[in-house]
């Protein structure tokens, strides 16, 4: 264990697990919301952590210097995405109460709420692992481990939860005890890791510490690169044993990917994984795969020496070919293409240390091996001893031991990078989240199921709010540039080029205006459709017009004599012009009403019965347009042929065969339209 001069201890190397997962919220019944603002609530998941003992809502203060630093370091609209704060909300009255502190800052609708757990400050995260027994390697027959075990001491951790329905847990973790090359990299390969990426027996046997262990499917993972235990603090540890059930069960494993139980512990009751979601908790799932994202700082004086010397030239002045050969555009023609200045450019340590690989190397060419490196690498300040790497899936910073000259290094690394670094992979998560939410929705408007009446407005309305919320990432959570600070620039790009997030971010543009395009479309059919309801409303009184047109506004009802008009029975006429009080005698004659509810009511109820069919029981429009045109021509023959009966027209058998005809003829040519629609 390393000591300053006044028996502080300092540490040898510092690590961060960040655990990307998409979260959404449960109804009564335990079932994810189907409608997407309510199951991305943030309002409602402030709710249910307000009294969680795990988590404390951060209220981000500037009251120390490395706080200051990293405040001042980027642009006050990125301060809004990484504190949930801006310059202008610094100056506010505190709130001593957290529920009111958590509503003013609900009103701003900033992109991210931070919450803190205070419970494993200084606590233990142990792990031991399997690694091979290389005083046994002459033994063929046979595979001999030892068991490792690390513990480190973790530092804090955070829970960073974003609007688009992604968060992010981080774990700080300090050594102080392990300074081997090997053992930086055992912790960061194995402590990141939160389920087995596969499952397989050993063709050997196995001993673990000299003593014969059994071969199971777990031992094929845990003999690479999967931890045998992790355990933080009190929490329930984890050996991944459930996972020999497979061979068990005949039903199998009923949700394959689990999360690490000590993860779930610092999480809470509150969160429960997909698959086991109880009633209005938050629901998650990791988003990546089986690996947390690791930033590691590592101080090594005779690595950091190594890698930055030069195979090719001795002095600072041909040192400066590294800044040129950091650009590799992959012409091995050129000249300083095919040559390796640097130690750092072909060893293969480096890039495990990057790529957070124990074991051997996982790449096996030494052209693409110098490659990877330069790509990967940022080298700015190599010659004062540091060197940077940045993958898709860890950062990693390799410089002199901890001392006062560097220390201002390991409190960047610790502040401004891994803000910067949480920002990027919230930025990757999100667009990963949007992207599978596009891939819902469009599955759901190609299949059609649901979409009509009030499944059609609720799809709709998802799309919407899908869209806003991609509009409201783009404005505060995306950004080209986050700091004026030149390195912070460069850092940044190199950052957002490794994760690929510009391209995925094009691309789930081209998506996302694709579905909107095919929403627009749907929304235009249904405005057509309403045209169409509101055509078939004022057909509905064309009967009425028909028979108001033909007999006048006097129009009475059948009288037992035939249709009597104004101008044959002035007595019994329902509207009569010559008295004083029209609207008195209107209301209380029984023929007003009659006439009302067959003319008025009638067609109303109709379309309103129509209309309720096609909203709840989803009935698409064009079968009920058919029904619809049925009715009314029914209707209409079956008036027509009253009207003459009621006139005693000697030809009315003679007519209603002809409206049976004419019936039989309408039905023939739906059916030939039906036949040609479905098949054309």
């Amino acid at each position: 264990m390393n000591e300053d001069k006044n028996g502080i201890k300092e540490p040898v190397s510092k690590h961060i697990f960040m655990l990307p997962f998409k979260w959404n919220l449960t109804d009564v019944d335990g079932k994810i919301y189907k409608n997407y603002d309510e199951k991305l609530d943030v309002h409602k998941l402030t709710n249910i952590l307000k009294n969680d003992d795990n988590w404390k809502f951060d209220d981000y203060k500037v009251n120390e210097p490395l706080k200051y630093n990293e405040f001042v370091y980027f642009y006050n609209n990125v301060r809004k995405a990484i504190f949930g704060k801006g310059v202008e909300d610094l100056n506010e009255e505190n709130e001593n109460e957290e529920d009111k502190l958590l509503n003013k800052y609900l009103k701003k609708e900033y992109p991210v709420i931070r919450y803190k757990n205070p419970n494993f400050k200084n606590k233990d995260y142990t792990f031991k692992l399997y690694k091979k027994d290389e005083d046994t390697k002459n033994d063929t027959e046979n595979l001999y481990f030892k068991e490792l075990e690390y513990k480190l001491n973790i530092d804090k951790i955070y829970l960073n939860i974003y609007n688009t329905g992604v968060g992010i847990l981080s774990i700080h973790l300090n050594n102080y005890n392990y300074s081997k090359k090997e053992d930086i990299i055992n912790i960061n390969d194995y402590g990141r890791r939160i389920y087995p990426q596969f499952l397989g027996l050993l063709d050997k046997q196995i001993y673990v510490n000299k003593n014969l262990c059994e071969n199971n499917i777990l031992k094929g993972p845990k003999t690479k690169f999967l931890a045998n235990l992790i355990k933080i603090s009190s929490l329930n540890p984890e050996n991944f044993e459930e996972y020999n059930s497979i061979t068990k069960s005949t039903e199998g494993l009923q949700n394959p990917v689990k999360l690490a139980k000590p993860i779930m512990g610092i999480l809470g009751d509150n969160f429960k994984l997909i698959g086991n979601c109880n009633s209005e908790k938050i629901c998650i799932e990791p988003i990546i795969d089986d690996r947390m994202f690791t930033m590691c700082w590592y101080g090594n004086n005779d690595l950091v020496n190594y890698l930055d010397d030069s195979k090719n030239a001795k002095n600072s002045e041909n040192k400066n070919l590294l800044n040129y050969n950091n650009n590799f555009n992959n012409n091995y023609n050129h000249e300083y293409n095919t040559r390796t200045d640097y130690n750092y450019e072909s060893d293969e340590y480096w890039h495990r240390f990057m790529f957070m690989d124990s074991g051997s190397c996982t790449c096996q060419n030494e052209k693409l091996l110098t490659e990877l490196n330069k790509k990967h690498t940022y080298t700015r300040w190599s010659n004062y001893g540091t060197l940077y790497g940045v993958t898709r899936y860890s950062f990693a910073l390799l410089t002199t031991k901890y001392c006062d000259n560097n220390k201002f290094l390991v409190n960047h690394f610790k502040t401004m990078y891994f803000e910067m670094v949480q920002l990027c992979l919230a930025q990757r998560a999100s667009i990963l989240k949007f992207s599978e939410d596009i891939s819902q929705n469009s599955k759901n408007g190609i299949n059609g199921k649901g979409l009509e009446g009030k499944g059609l407005n609720n799809y709709l309305n998802n799309v919407r709010s899908l869209y806003g919320r991609y509009i409201n990432f783009l404005n505060c959570m995306y950004f080209n540039e986050v700091s004026a600070q030149e390195q912070g620039i460069e850092m940044y790009d190199l950052i957002q080029d490794r994760m690929n997030i510009k391209q995925n971010l094009k691309d789930l543009d081209n998506e996302l205006n694709e579905l909107h395009q095919y929403v627009t479309l749907i929304e235009s059919n249904k405005t057509s459709e309403k045209i169409n309801l509101l055509a078939i409303l004022g057909a509905l009184f064309v009967i009425p017009s028909f028979f108001t047109g033909f007999f006048g506004m006097n129009l009475t009802m059948f009288t037992g004599n035939g249709l009597d008009t104004a101008t044959s029975n002035t007595s019994n006429v329902l509207f009569d012009m010559v008295s004083t009080n029209i609207l008195y005698k209107m209301t209380i004659s029984n023929e007003f009403w009659i006439w009302i509810g067959v003319f008025l009511l009638s067609p109303f109820l109709v379309l309103l019965t129509l209309y309720l069919l096609h909203y709840y029981y989803q009935i698409p429009i064009r079968g009920l347009l058919k029904v619809m045109v049925i009715v009314l021509l029914f209707l209409a023959l079956l008036a027509l042929n009253a009207w003459f009966l009621a006139c005693n027209y000697p030809g009315e058998l003679c007519i209603t065969y002809i409206s049976i005809i004419a019936f039989v003829i309408f039905l023939i040519v739906l059916l030939v339209n039906d036949y040609h629609h479905n098949n054309y």
